[in-house]
């Protein structure tokens, strides 16, 4: 009986087998099994993963730009305070003297003085690192659209950012208002004595004229960075000029902001008699 039983057994494996290869036939055959397991997208299928990575990427592209840019705006910020804490050494070891915009001629502008980088005044300090043929350091404005190299266009002639010539002074000038340098003394509101600022003339290094100023933080500024003569108006975007003031904390003002009296009159936080004329 056993015999009997192992003999079914064996037939019903034969015809299982028989039946398997038989259903792996059929399926070569007819290709059902290449197209359960090798599934071919359509045109139609395609056109809409594109049409959603498209979208993607509209919606994170502003996001990035935005990053971006604010990045650049807190790295010009930083480097407005490494000037201010530069200012504040040379003020220290110059009997409170606010460093002058320019002293004699060509070569003793502020940014050389406070870089020890200067014809006149030899002997004095490098407080801050500064290398006229690259685009590195404190004076860098990363917002800026150009790199500053030693009068050579249409780059930057000296640096991205320029000084206030009205609390500052600066030798050569008609004005009394201009042509005085100042003590610490001389402040009456530091908050509001504006010392340092962004700047869109590339052969200049002062921004007491609000029209002087960059206003390219936020939006960009709309007119062509400027090389020689009059700056064009002052804008009235969005975009934003930083300023450096004398208690040392920077702030960013619009086009519009700026033309206030806050900023650019003449006696914004500082004493406009007190001073020595140069």
């Amino acid at each position: 009986m056993w015999h009997h039983e192992f003999q079914m057994k064996s037939c019903a494996r034969k015809n299982f087998m028989h039946g398997l290869v038989g259903e792996v036939k059929t399926m070569r055959t007819t290709g059902s099994c290449k197209s359960s397991l090798f599934r071919v997208f359509t045109l139609i299928e395609l056109l809409v993963v594109i049409a959603i990575i498209a979208v993607l990427a509209s919606m994170l592209l502003p996001a990035l730009n935005k990053a971006r840019n604010s990045a650049k705006t807190a790295a010009c910020i930083n480097n407005l305070r490494t000037l201010n804490q530069a200012q504040a050494f040379y003020t220290n070891d110059f009997n409170e003297w606010i460093v002058p915009g320019r002293i004699q001629g060509w070569g003793s502008e502020w940014f050389r003085m406070l870089s020890g980088n200067q014809t006149y005044c030899k002997g004095s300090v490098e407080y801050v690192k500064y290398d006229i043929n690259k685009t590195t350091g404190p004076f860098v404005c990363p917002a800026a659209v150009t790199g500053f190299k030693d009068h050579a266009a249409p780059y930057y002639a000296n640096t991205h950012f320029g000084i206030n010539f009205r609390l500052s002074g600066s030798s050569g000038q008609s004005s009394a208002l201009y042509n005085k340098i100042r003590k610490t003394s001389a402040l009456t509101t530091p908050s509001k004595a504006m010392l340092l600022g962004d700047l869109i003339r590339t052969d200049q290094f002062r921004v007491d004229y609000s029209n002087y100023c960059a206003y390219r933080h936020g939006v960009e500024d709309p007119r062509p960075i400027i090389a020689t003569g009059a700056a064009t108006p002052t804008p009235t975007t969005n975009g934003r000029s930083n300023f450096l003031f004398m208690d040392g904390h920077v702030a960013g003002f619009t086009g519009r902001e700026v033309l206030s009296p806050e900023i650019f009159s003449s006696s914004a936080g500082f004493d406009p008699n007190n001073g020595l004329s140069l």
